[in-house]
């Protein structure tokens, strides 16, 4: 190679090089400066995306956290309330059950039994109306899920705990295909279905038979040829400590429906023949000789789903529905309860309810709506409906004073009020466990899953964009020692042109 002082080709391969030690110097030093490995996009373009969609992931699951801790808060403030309207219901039960005491009270007793039981109905109403978490008001009605709509042929009633809605209405459509009808446990009595036919041999002797209920078990002694219109009377007299009514055809029936319900006649003494069974024409029962029917449970599905039922109850927990439905059956004085309806029942919930964000996606899976129970005491009670002429139900509102089953009504009055308080204990027992079993099975364990996820996502997140400070300073003492020898092996190349001077002094 020539020698040239123009054009320093070696020191122009020397600043270079010089320049490139120089910007993985910066690049080393910036990185050690932020922690990061990716500081700008071109430092790892595919790596950068990968990085913000993580990120922004893991920002959104550490929201989803904080929703679940609110709702888990939120379900606990109305938790701790309803324990405190379950006391209240409680104590109004105590005071049924003493004014049901009749032998041994005074008026000035059941006065005082009346207060308190006034006192707790406006305290219960009171807690439903201002129990609130911020400026959410919780168990007045406000916070539950409202439905607008009911086939009444064949729904008596529908609790929901929680809906899933179609994003694209504000109505949510469900259909109950009832594929059999709950039934009561049956016994025909007498010969042939007249209020006349012989339950007893007309020329025999007397006969003892002891009649079990679903709520009791009687013994009872009959003469010979008593009709079935006299042992009608004799069993609906029971009925209270039976659980069973009888209609003047000779019917007996179960006040309850379903599987849990049987009505069983034993013979127990005597020499004379009853005429008791099942079907229209009844075997006669002798000595040691006992009939009994059970009733049998509704089925029925929703939206394809088979469901749990108790009677006329059914009890959906689906992802798309979970609560409770009450089937329809008519009844009419001592006659057996319509015999309801096969077929398929519209019901219609309106968006409403509370929704909480519990992923990080927005998305039907990653959110669930439930509903706070309804706790004013005008929807606290049982379903109103007459079994066998006598009607059943009411709300916790009929038992103040001057309602139609305050503690000054008959006994009969009293016993539905007993009803009706149970009815709002279950309400009430019922709404907590769904609260429970969401805080346990939904809340805790959607934090629990979303804290792992965001430990394992932001380790994703670390190993692409944070910067590994060993490799990073071993680059960085390599690069500083490049620069230092560029520095050097420039200024030697600076001093080759003159070498030119060198000849021209020659």
């Amino acid at each position: 190679m020539g020698l040239r002082i123009n054009t320093n080709t070696p020191a122009l391969t020397a600043l270079r090089n010089l320049r490139i030690s120089e910007r993985r110097q910066a690049t080393s030093l910036e990185r050690l400066s932020t922690g990061l490995r990716i500081n700008h996009a071109q430092d790892d373009p595919s790596g950068l995306v990968i990085s913000e969609i993580l990120r922004t992931q893991i920002a959104s699951l550490k929201q989803a956290v904080e929703n679940s801790q609110n709702a888990q808060n939120l379900v606990q403030t109305s938790e701790a309330a309803i324990g405190e309207i379950n006391e209240l219901v409680k104590g109004i039960r105590e005071s049924l059950i003493f004014a049901l005491n009749t032998g041994g009270t005074s008026v000035d007793q059941v006065q005082a039994e009346q207060d308190a039981v006034d006192s707790a109905i406006n305290a219960i109403k009171r807690i439903s109306d201002v129990t609130r978490w911020g400026t959410t008001q919780l168990l007045n009605g406000n916070s539950s899920l409202f439905v607008i709509s009911q086939d009444t042929s064949g729904i008596l009633e529908v609790k929901p705990f929680s809906v899933q809605f179609d994003p694209t209405t504000n109505i949510a459509t469900f259909q109950v295909n009832v594929l059999a009808v709950a039934s009561q446990a049956t016994l025909q009595l007498g010969s042939a279905a007249a209020s006349t036919a012989f339950v007893t041999s007309a020329g025999g002797s007397a006969v003892t038979i002891r009649i079990r209920g679903p709520v009791g078990a009687e013994e009872v002694t009959l003469a010979p040829g008593i009709v079935v219109s006299q042992f009608a009377r004799t069993i609906n007299a029971l009925r209270d400590s039976l659980g069973i009514y009888a209609s003047a055809d000779g019917s007996m029936y179960s006040e309850e429906f379903g599987a849990e319900t049987l009505i069983s006649i034993e013979v127990v003494r005597g020499a004379g023949t009853f005429f008791g069974g099942i079907g229209p024409a009844p075997a006669p029962l002798t000595l040691g000789d006992r009939v009994t029917d059970f009733g049998v449970d509704a089925v029925a599905n929703l939206g394809g789903a088979q469901v749990s039922a108790r009677g006329n109850r059914l009890a959906f927990t689906d992802s798309f529905f979970s609560g409770e439905i009450t089937l329809n059956a008519a009844t009419n004085q001592l006659t057996p309860p319509g015999p309801g309806s096969v077929g398929t029942f519209e019901f219609r919930i309106q968006r409403s309810g509370l929704t909480f964000q519990f992923g990080g996606l927005a998305t039907a899976q990653d959110s669930e709506t439930i509903g706070m129970p309804n706790l004013n005491p005008s929807f606290l009670g049982l379903a109103s409906q007459q079994i066998g002429g006598k009607e059943t139900g009411g709300q916790l509102t009929e038992l103040i004073a001057g309602g139609r089953f305050d503690l000054f009504g008959s006994i009969e009055d009293l016993r539905n009020a007993v009803r009706i308080v149970d009815a709002a204990l279950n309400d009430i027992t019922d709404s907590r466990q769904f609260l429970g079993a969401f805080v346990a099975q939904t809340v805790e364990t959607n934090i629990r899953a979303n804290e792992v996820a965001i430990e394992n996502l932001s380790a994703s997140e670390s190993s692409i964009r944070d910067l590994d400070f060993a490799s990073e300073v071993t680059n960085l003492t390599k690069t500083q020692i490049l620069f230092q020898s560029g520095i050097s092996v420039l200024a030697q190349a600076n001093l080759i042109p003159q070498s030119v001077i060198q000849l021209l002094q020659g």
